[in-house]
């Protein structure tokens, strides 16, 4: 018993703690994919961080990230503790997808 205790103890902490941590990148740090760093969509995080570096010297494209980012963290906000870890973290859905599809 204690250990599947345990086991659904660690799994629910990690969940909060993907959840908290996506929120805060993505409000924080979004407009260069902070939360993409953080939940381990990495080729999505590259992209959004060169927008955003290459755009900053037209300012629109780091603008747009940052709306962007923004969404993306008010979408983490709405998510259930359940449809967030069947989302982001078993099925590794793309936060583009997941805006398109909302």
């Amino acid at each position: 018993f204690l250990k599947n205790w345990g086991e659904f103890l660690s799994r629910i902490l990690t969940l909060y703690f993907l959840i908290i941590g996506s929120i805060f990148f993505s409000l924080f740090v979004g407009a260069v994919g902070g939360h993409k760093f953080y939940l381990g969509y990495t080729m999505e995080a590259v992209i959004m961080l060169l927008v955003s570096l290459i755009g900053s010297f037209f300012i629109l494209p780091t603008v747009v990230m940052g709306i962007i980012g923004l969404v993306e963290g008010v979408l983490y906000l709405t998510k259930s503790d359940e449809e967030f870890a069947s989302i982001y973290v078993d099925n590794k859905k793309v936060g583009f997808e997941e805006m398109l599809n909302y």
